[in-house]
């Protein structure tokens, strides 16, 4: 059974590994996030089985039932931290208190407790404590709520959209708000001042009577799983099932758990447990092989849980998919040694896509659009350009907008082009997300990430941008390694 176990721990691998990207210290004090991730970090959910250490020096030790994978971790701010694992490198971001840690890569969140931690202390000062619920304010007409929660993490909420961030505390009356504004905050009983900038607004504390019946309605169009399926594997971006089966082989196998999930919220929770039913003696019947956790961004969507192995006991297997914590979907399946192998994937081949005509519609104020790597602090565009290397951590649409009407919905749809084959032509990669922008001038960016623990297919895209509900413009970029191997349209 403990050589099953080791095996089976590493089918876990694949998500901590993406999960862990974190760097040395580098000057700031004792209480910083560079200082407190040093030591040996538990993942939740796995009995202290699997384990992540680290280092003064910038590395660190993945550690699942004995078997050690070394990497290298550099800051890149206080909340955003790179990794190095067997080469490959990651970015994520990182919030840190004193014994624990939250790690959100893309619409995967992982959370770890420091070894041998006792409980997590009570904040230190009274407006530290105070903050933690939700407070509410208006946008306009429209209600806008922010939950403090004491792990470091909130969530706003305006309208339809939900919105996840962190905030840390710099001293008693300043936070730092998702790593990069501060906010100077004061908290008199019931109502709480929140100042940026030459900003000030104000928000009252919510209460279950001020929320009305809020508090235990079930919210309309609550998430649901609409079908699942077992395959051999699936597409980079969009996930779609590539070889649906229900028998694997043996040795050198993937799996994949691909459920659609229907209307969630932004951070609906899912987990895929992968269990050993019966392998005819290798191991005690319904032995836990691993676990892996998601959480959704918003929107119709499909979820893949990928476990990859290099040899395992014939048997009948389950996966259990969990919904909000409960149990929705059962898997069932079987690994056997005389089942065949996955077919191989076609060729990339590019030029079978045609770009949709699209009704672009001037929104009545200047706007422009730059593609870059980034938006810095002052939301300029680092590293402008059209084409972007497989390995990007972060792609980003960096707007200039100008005699912008107050509350402006602007939003971005980001879509493959053609991907050579390895997607479906002009298909939809990220669901439409909006942000309001008030009256004049400002500099809104929207970002896309590749899903955890893979890189962007070579080929075309786009950023469609739309306001208030109207396409806008759209602007066109690459993925390529070294020469495109396709025609650039806009050269």
């Amino acid at each position: 059974m403990k050589k099953l176990f080791v095996l089976v721990l590493s089918l876990s691998l694949f998500c901590v590994a993406c999960a862990h990207k974190t760097t040395p210290p580098n000057g700031p004090g004792p209480g910083s996030p560079q200082a407190l991730i040093v030591g040996k970090w538990e993942l939740s959910g796995s009995d202290g089985q699997i384990t992540n250490e680290y280092t003064a020096d910038g590395t660190f030790i993945i550690s699942a039932a004995g078997a050690n994978t070394n990497g290298t971790y550099k800051w890149l701010d206080d909340s955003t931290v790179e990794t190095v694992v067997n080469g490959k490198s990651n970015t994520s971001k990182v919030t840190i208190s004193q014994d624990q840690l939250t790690e959100t890569s893309g619409a995967d969140v992982f959370k770890f407790t420091r070894a041998g931690a006792a409980p997590q202390a009570a904040a230190t000062t009274a407006a530290q404590a105070l903050i933690v619920g939700t407070w509410a304010s208006m946008a306009g007409s429209q209600k806008i709520t922010t939950q403090y929660n004491n792990d470091g993490t909130l969530v706003t909420t305006l309208g339809a959209q939900i919105n996840h961030g962190s905030y840390r505390w710099l001293d008693d009356s300043t936070i730092q708000l998702n790593g990069k504004s501060q906010a100077k905050i004061a908290i008199s009983g019931d109502e709480l001042t929140m100042t940026i900038g030459s900003e000030v607004s104000t928000f009252k504390r919510e209460t279950a009577a001020s929320q009305g019946n809020a508090a235990t309605a079930t919210p309309a169009g609550a998430a649901s799983i609409t079908e699942a399926v077992l395959a051999s594997g699936s597409t980079p971006l969009t996930h779609a099932p590539i070889n649906v089966t229900q028998t694997f082989p043996t040795t050198q196998g993937a799996i994949y758990a691909i459920v659609t999930v229907s209307n969630p919220p932004n951070g609906t929770a899912l987990k895929g447990v992968l269990t050993a039913v019966d392998t005819n003696g290798s191991s005690p019947a319904n032995t836990k092989v691993g676990e892996v956790d998601v959480n959704t961004s918003e929107g119709t969507q499909n979820v893949a849980f990928h476990w990859t192995y290099p040899n395992l006991p014939a048997g009948k297997y389950k996966i259990d998919v969990y919904l909000n914590g409960t149990v929705d979907k059962t898997l069932n399946f079987a690994l056997a040694k005389d089942a065949p192998a996955p077919p191989t994937a076609p060729p990339v081949s590019f030029g079978k896509c045609t770009r949709p005509a699209s009704d672009e519609k001037p929104p009545g104020f200047a706007m422009s659009v730059t593609m870059a790597e980034r938006a810095d602090a002052q939301g300029k565009p680092v590293n402008p350009g059209r084409t972007f290397q497989p390995n990007a951590s972060q792609i980003s649409a960096v707007l200039s907008v100008e005699n912008v009407p107050a509350s402006s919905q602007i939003s971005v749809r980001w879509m493959g082009t053609d991907l050579g084959g390895v997607e479906a032509c002009n298909t939809q990669i990220v669901r439409t997300y909006e942000v309001t922008v008030g009256a004049g001038s400002s500099t809104p960016s929207f970002n896309i990430t590749p899903p955890p623990g893979t890189t962007w297919p070579e080929g075309l895209y786009r950023a469609e941008i739309s306001v208030n509900g109207v396409l806008a413009s759209s602007t066109d970029f690459a993925v390529c390694s070294g020469q495109c191997k396709f025609a650039l349209p806009w050269s």
